[in-house]
Parts: structure tokens; C-alpha cells; sequence
């Protein structure tokens, strides 16, 4: 029942609230395999196996296919045991991204708003040489910074999703999202030097969108972008006005 702009419960040490500024993916017929990850506590998870879970003395998140019986997930409340891990099967895939990549969900637990992308990776982006370079979570996060700033500052600016934050692809993703995605998984089967290359010559722009995001939206600022986005509207709607009065006006 999510939509872009909604604020949903979110983060790890310090819950607040942040805005669905997109969906990773969104298939609200297709139907999907489910693990119902059960806990201790009575929270429950159903998650598809490639995507990322907070477990405790895990540095990163992992997969959830990777989540065993007795692991600790991370919760609002504590850690709490996984108790029973077994499949369901539901109508409806959803991935909603927020600022900081995570959102709790039934009973509290911690999830991240992303998956792992590789097939041959559990928690780290890796060189051809096995030299560890990002987490999956923090690798992703990175990648969708200039999206993620695209999204924010249109919902900031215009107090609406841009086109591009809300179309999707056949298989249920964004077009950015979709592309950069078969990028990550080609750069994967490349050899080292390649993927020096590809890194060095990618990160500052992923790297630059990540800190003006920071800058743009300090509380102050997030304050600025929405007066001034909310006065350009009232500027556009009385200039149509004026139009239309125009053209009543000839007629």
C-alpha cells in the first residue's frame, strides 16, 4: 500500500521517518518466492532470498538466503533469534528505496532497501583479484546517488515523483536501476584491469552526486528547496491563468 513521497520508519541506531522517493522494483501482480524468516519475538520477515538483511555481528548486511536458524536479526527492540526459516509464495514485488537505504518492517526488523546485485557475491563488490571493494549495501547506495538525487529534489522541489522515479521496465525496475544493474553484473565478469578503469573512472561522479545529496539536503536546505519549489508552482499555475485568459480574451 506504499506510494512515493510516503514516510515510512527507518534506520538502524536512531529510528526516524524518511520518504519513499522511489521503488527499486515494483510488480504489484507478478507473484514471487518468499522466505518467511520467523524470530523469537513474534516478528516475521518474507523477503526474497537475494536481498539484504542486517544480522547481528555482521559488519554489512547480507543475503537473506544466507540468514540461519538461530542467526540474530537487528531489530527496532534488540536482536531478536531467528527461529523458523520456510517458503511462501504471494502476488507482488516491492523494493522501497529511502535516503539511507534501509526501512523496518513487521515487528521492527532492520532490512535493507536493496539486493544483492551479483550472483557469486554475498556481502562485498570484489576486484577480479578477490581484493574486497565496497559492501553490497554501501556499493548499491553509492550507484543510486545520482538517481536518488533526481528523485529527492523533484519530490522536494515539486512535491511530486519525476517520470523517471515512477516508470519501470518489463521486469519491474527503473530504468536507471535496470541498466545499472546489467553494468555492475558485466563489470563483474571482466578482468581486473577493466574493472580498475571502470571504478576510477565512475566513482567521483557517483562520489559527487553522494555529497551534494549531503549538502542539498541539511535540514535547512530541504526547508529552501520546498519554498522554492512550491512558489515556482504558484508562478507556472497564475502564468497559465494568464494564458488562458489571454486566449478567452481574443476569442
Amino acid at each position: 500500500d506504499l506510494n512515493i513521497g510516503d514516510q515510512i520508519l527507518t534506520g538502524r541506531e536512531n529510528p526516524h521517518y524518511e520518504t519513499v522517493y522511489a521503488f527499486g522494483h515494483y510488480q504489484p501482480e507478478a507473484k514471487g518466492t518468499f522466505l518467511w524468516i520467523e524470530t523469537e519475538n513474534g516478528a516475521s520477515l518474507e523477503i526474497t532470498s537475494e536481498h539484504l538483511v542486517f544480522v547481528e555481528k555482521q559488519l554489512n548486511p547480507i543475503r537473506a538466503g544466507s540468514v540461519r536458524i538461530g542467526d540474530m536479526l537487528i531489530a527496532q527492540s534488540g536482536p531478536t533469534q531467528v527461529k523458523r526459516i520456510s517458503t511462501v509464495t504471494k502476488k507482488g514485488l516491492f523494493a522501497p528505496l529511502t535516503p539511507h537505504g534501509t526501512l523496518l518492517v513487521n515487528g521492527g526488523i532492520l532490512a535493507s532497501s536493496y539486493v544483492a546485485v551479483l550472483q557469486n557475491a554475498d556481502e562485498y563488490f570484489e576486484f577480479a583479484d578477490g581484493t574486497k571493494l565496497l559492501s553490497m549495501h554501501n556499493g548499491v547506495h553509492l550507484f543510486l546517488s545520482p538517481f536518488r538525487l533526481y528523485c529527492r529534489a523533484g519530490l522536494a522541489m515539486l512535491g511530486e515523483s519525476s517520470p523517471a522515479c515512477r516508470s519501470y521496465t518489463e521486469n519491474g525496475l527503473p530504468p536507471y536501476v535496470d541498466a545499472g544493474i546489467r553494468f555492475l553484473r558485466w563489470i563483474n565478469q571482466q578482468q581486473l584491469a577493466v574493472q580498475i578503469i571502470a571504478f576510477v573512472g565512475t566513482f567521483p561522479l557517483f562520489g559527487f552526486a553522494m555529497a551534494l545529496e549531503g549538502i542539498l539536503f541539511s535540514n535547512k536546505l530541504v526547508l529552501l528547496l520546498a519554498a522554492t519549489g512550491l512558489v515556482w508552482k504558484i508562478v507556472m499555475t497564475s502564468n497559465r491563468r494568464k494564458r488562458k485568459l489571454g486566449k478567452e480574451k481574443t476569442m
